[in-house]
């Protein structure tokens, strides 16, 4: 089912008006809108993105995530908000993904706004691995290793295991040394809201 731009509600259309990323899913999974924006956040063409579901788009435990989510937000119709590390080839960071069930003459809709909470240069942090620098920018939020792991699909063993490899790269013994080097510094994270 496409849905036009034109047959969004009005809310929808200010939103995207002012820039914030939009997506919208149908009952199926298929994204039936993404606007310019959302296509940014999610570093595809919005062609690669209409009439596929997040299975075409994102990692498999990411999607099974989204899934499991999108069926309990048709069950409960309570909003939801998640936030997740995303990773372009422009910047990597933290994006909070609010949810909730639109209705609409095209059926219940499920409409997702993305806000973009931090984000960062990687080039600042090159002696970190990907998924290092990942826990960094999840520890930045406040995220406790409980947290982190949900967030990556991890275990938190593991998450402790990274935390352990970042202090030994960056030459810190702890969280207050960690934040102080990374946002103290000249060439430490810059959080951009």
């Amino acid at each position: 089912m496409d849905i036009d731009k034109d047959d969004l509600s009005l809310d929808l259309k200010i939103l995207d008006a002012i820039g914030l990323p939009i997506t919208v899913k149908n009952r199926q999974g298929e994204y039936v809108y993404v606007n310019q924006k959302a296509s940014e956040v999610l570093d595809l063409p919005k062609e690669k993105i209409m009439g596929q579901t997040v299975y075409e788009i994102a990692p498999v435990k990411q999607a099974d995530h989204c899934t499991k989510d999108d069926t309990e937000l048709f069950a409960t119709g309570i909003a939801q908000t998640h936030k997740i590390f995303v990773k372009t080839n422009t910047y990597s960071g933290v994006a909070q993904f609010n949810r909730k069930i639109f209705v609409s003459e095209h059926g219940d809709l499920i409409v997702e706004i993305v806000r973009i909470i931090s984000k960062v240069d990687r080039e600042l942090f090159n002696t970190l691995s990907d998924r290092e620098f990942e826990v960094l920018m999840l520890i930045k939020q406040g995220r406790v290793s409980k947290q982190i792991a949900q967030t990556l699909f991890v275990s938190t063993h593991t998450v402790n295991d990274y935390k352990k490899s970042i202090n030994k790269k960056l030459g810190v013994r702890n969280k207050t040394q960690l934040f102080q080097k990374t946002l103290g510094s000249k060439q430490g994270y810059e959080l951009k809201i």
